[in-house]
């Protein structure tokens, strides 16, 4: 009941505000379970984790939070401390892996249809590597390079290959944005979640304007 309870108070807090900071959230980044440490390549060495990244969501900075699983699509960004997150509505305008433009209209289908065949609320650590490296293959368009073992970078392969190549599916995802951490696409949880009353804001969503990077 209490965690209900917290969900709702967010969920009012939502639909109340209003002007630039209407739609956003504090996060704080718990765990990364079930998953697998991976090291990742970009110019530059970095570890990264592969898996369910198990957030702290909270109406305002260091008030009561509630839990949320989400997954990465931003690899080359530090991964989240404690930070403001606008929530986008419309994947498809979540920033794009390069910081330039949008997403777009075909990753966002991926996306979706990859959650519609293989996403689980139960996983262990290899099909949650597995599906974390599907979904960074979707995003990175298979450019991104990640010293997975073998068995979970194939298993990531064929399953990104599937949600390019095969029928559309649709399946209800958010994105968490922010331009100096990690952002990350959740599932839309049944029933009332944080987010359920952004279908209150009308078909657009909220677009999110991403400071440039330097």
């Amino acid at each position: 009941m209490k965690t209900f309870a917290l969900v709702g108070m967010i969920a009012a807090l939502f639909v109340c505000c209003g002007g630039a900071m209407a739609g956003s959230v504090w996060v704080t980044e718990a765990n990364v379970s079930p998953g697998e440490p991976v090291h990742g390549t970009f110019g530059i060495y970095q570890d990264v984790w592969a898996g369910v990244y198990n957030l702290n969501v909270s109406a305002e900075k260091g008030g009561l939070s509630t839990p949320l699983s989400a997954f990465c699509i931003e690899m080359q960004l530090a991964p989240t401390v404690a930070a403001e997150y606008d929530i986008v509505k419309d994947i498809q305008f979540a920033p794009d892996t390069d910081g330039n433009g949008a997403m777009g209209l075909d990753k966002a289908k991926h996306l979706r249809t990859l959650f519609a065949n293989q996403y689980k609320t139960t996983m262990n650590d290899a099909y949650a590597a597995s599906f974390q490296a599907a979904v960074w293959d979707i995003v990175y368009g298979g450019s991104v390079i990640v010293n997975l073992p073998a068995d979970i970078g194939a298993q990531g392969t064929t399953w990104a290959n599937a949600a390019t190549n095969g029928p559309q599916l649709d399946y209800g995802l958010y994105a968490l944005v922010n331009a100096d951490h990690q952002d990350y696409v959740t599932p839309v949880p049944e029933p009332l979640t944080v987010f359920a009353v952004l279908s209150t804001m009308g078909p657009a969503g909220l677009l999110y304007r991403r400071r440039r990077r330097v």
